[in-house]
C-alpha cells in the first residue's frame, strides 16, 4: 500500500496542470530508488525516530543488506542485536525469516521492523 501526500500543482506547460495529490511516493520521489523504512516499539525507542527514508545504494538490494545498512547507519546506538530478532514486512507483506536472504528491493517500498511482541 502507498502511502499519500498533498503537494501544490506541478505545472509541466502554460495548457498542462498535473495534480500530485494522490501520487504514491514511489512515483513522487527523486531519481535515486529509496525506500521508507517504519520503526516500531523498541527498536524506535533505540534508534529514536518511528521512520527514515533510505536511498537504496544499488537495485535490486537485498532486504538482508538494507538491514545491515540501518545497523550501520546506527552504530552509535547498538541497534544491530534489535534488528536481527524483529519480524520484517514489505508493503504490507509479513516476510519469513529465511525467505529475507532473496527478499529484494527496488524502491518505493514501504518496510517496517517489527520487533518481538509479548502479551499478558
Amino acid at each position: 500500500m502507498f502511502r499519500t501526500f498533498t503537494v501544490r500543482p506541478y505545472f509541466v506547460s502554460r495548457d498542462i496542470v498535473l495534480d500530485h495529490r494522490r501520487l504514491p511516493l514511489s512515483i513522487m520521489s527523486s531519481a535515486s530508488p529509496s525506500v521508507r523504512v517504519y520503526y516500531f516499539a523498541s527498536v524506535r525507542t533505540t534508534i529514536g525516530q518511528s521512520n527514515e527514508t533510505f536511498v537504496l545504494p544499488s537495485t535490486p538490494l537485498p532486504l538482508s543488506s538494507l538491514i545491515a545498512l540501518i545497523s550501520q547507519t546506527h552504530s552509535d546506538k547498538n541497534v544491530d542485536s534489535n534488528l536481527q530478532s524483529c519480524r520484517w514486512s514489505v508493503d504490507n507483506t509479513l516476510i519469513e525469516i529465511e525467505d529475507i536472504p532473496e527478499w529484494s528491493l527496488k524502491g518505493g517500498e514501504e518496510v517496517a521492523a517489527i520487533p518481538p511482541v509479548s502479551g499478558g
